[in-house]
């Protein structure tokens, strides 16, 4: 049994279960439908929301860059144990959300700019055959901290009428690229086991029961 499901587990009999969301709209509902079921909802902050205002950072140079995405990772990582710690405190059956995890990250940068910043993390400075391994065994510590990985597909693949730039100042890309963006954010999670991709094949409320549904099974209600 992996320790996914043991967290699992752990949150229905009072303990906490963690949830990466990617998509923030189905938050309220999810919060509500876990209340209901007697979970409490622990929200994580979202660190990287802080890039529309550093963007520019982007353009630094290489070594720069790899410092201020670690910074990024590093403050991340405290979130996210501190919230579980506070939920895991409670005694009570709490589930942590995120709407952004620590692959994310991976999807937004060159490849050669993200090996970097993993090698940085381990203290290593080149991709080494031992390098190589210690990213590989980085990568799925990170991706299966998280119990259920659940991915909203983008209304720009399949629900192009519906996708917009104008409720979320940090969106800035055109549908085309969402499309992009998607696909390289599920492929950083595409090896943990609990990856559940929704897809836009009905309703947006539609979309929403069956996330609700996902979650509720996840945590054994």
């Amino acid at each position: 049994m992996s320790d996914a499901v043991k967290l699992v587990a752990a949150a229905a009999a009072g303990g906490a279960a963690t949830l990466l969301l990617h998509q923030s709209s189905s938050l309220e509902h999810l919060t509500k439908a876990l209340t209901a079921n007697g979970f409490d909802v622990l929200c994580v902050p979202e660190v990287t929301s802080a890039r529309g205002a550093v963007e520019p950072m982007r353009r630094l140079p290489i070594r720069a860059l790899v410092e201020f995405e670690t910074g990024l990772i590093q403050a991340q990582l405290q979130l996210e144990n501190s919230f579980t710690q506070i939920a895991r405190s409670t005694g009570r059956p709490t589930v942590v959300i995120l709407d952004r995890g620590l692959l994310d990250v991976g999807a937004y940068l060159p490849p050669k700019v993200w090996t970097d910043v993993i090698l940085k993390e381990n203290g290593m400075t080149e991709a080494s055959i031992a390098a190589r391994r210690a990213i590989f065994q980085h990568l799925t510590r990170w991706a299966t901290r998280y119990d259920l990985v659940l991915h909203l597909v983008t209304a720009a693949d399949g629900a192009e009428k519906f996708y917009t730039t104008e409720n979320n100042a940090a969106r800035t890309e055109t549908a085309e690229q969402a499309r992009e963006l998607d696909l390289k954010i599920r492929s950083c999670y595409k090896a943990h086991p609990k990856l559940e991709v929704i897809g836009n094949t009905g309703s947006f409320d539609a979309k929403l029961q069956s996330a609700t549904k996902l979650v509720l099974q996840m945590v054994g209600s």
